[in-house]
């Protein structure tokens, strides 16, 4: 009997201590740096494409300059029976983090 009262008891902490901790945000915490640059190639390519569905995309990396920084994505994308490739760069101030040239090209791959 003693044995289920402290088992009980101790169920009981621990319940309340991980119902009190504070809890973390996992979704925030682990949002790549890319996250949103990855959103603005989005809006970029159905501002340029607007009929078109973005099907995927995949970042490719950034460049990292004196001044500057690109962000490099390829996007899926398909429009009525045809799907294409959109490669989407984006240059911005470090500092300020304004855009300062945009590039995109369209291709078959």
């Amino acid at each position: 009997m003693v044995k289920r009262v402290l088992f009980a008891t101790v169920l009981i902490l621990f319940s309340f201590v991980f119902i009190l901790s504070p809890q973390t945000n996992y979704a925030v915490d682990n949002a790549p740096s890319y996250e949103k640059w990855g959103k603005e190639a989005m809006m970029i390519a159905k501002e340029k494409y607007p009929l078109a569905d973005i099907v995927d995309y995949q970042h490719l990396g950034k460049e990292i300059k004196e001044q500057t920084e690109i962000e490099k994505f390829k996007l899926w994308m398909r429009q009525q029976e045809k799907e294409y490739g959109l490669y989407v760069f984006i240059e911005y101030n470090k500092d300020t983090e304004r855009i300062v040239r945009i590039f995109t090209e369209k291709t078959d791959r």
